[in-house]
């Protein structure tokens, strides 16, 4: 199993947060999603909250911007380009909603476990 990772958006504002979210349900489309096991976008929680917490992307402790990490697991790297890697270009000018430019990690999967509880079955409200 193949698995990629990106830091994937850093807010000016909390207002464009909404901006954010619509970006990725509704531009962000996963055309073929056959190889796709499953993609998430997180917040970043406070460690107010997690105290153990060591990589701080929370807008308590960066100030005037969140960092969201946005997490997809692929069957495998030809799915992953095929579908997704094919259309980055750091080259465009900033979405409005990004402090910085997108951070990414490629990752492939050496050894992993599987855990009872299921993954949801379908996608979250809104996404296309």
């Amino acid at each position: 199993m193949f698995q990629y990772t990106t830091s994937s958006t850093s807010l000016q504002k909390k207002a464009r947060r909404g901006i954010t979210f619509k970006h990725w349900r509704e531009l962000n489309i996963i055309k073929v999603r056959d190889g796709l096991v499953a993609e998430f976008l997180s917040e970043a929680l406070s460690p107010k909250d997690f105290p153990d917490t060591t990589w701080h992307l929370d807008s308590d402790s960066l100030g005037d911007f969140k960092s969201y990490v946005n997490v997809a697991f692929w069957r495998d790297a030809k799915d992953f380009h095929e579908q997704v890697a094919h259309l980055y270009n750091d080259k465009l000018e900033m979405k409005s909603f990004e402090k910085y430019r997108r951070r990414r990690v490629v990752a492939d999967s050496r050894d992993w476990r599987i855990g009872n509880f299921p993954l949801p079955k379908g996608d979250s409200p809104g996404v296309l």
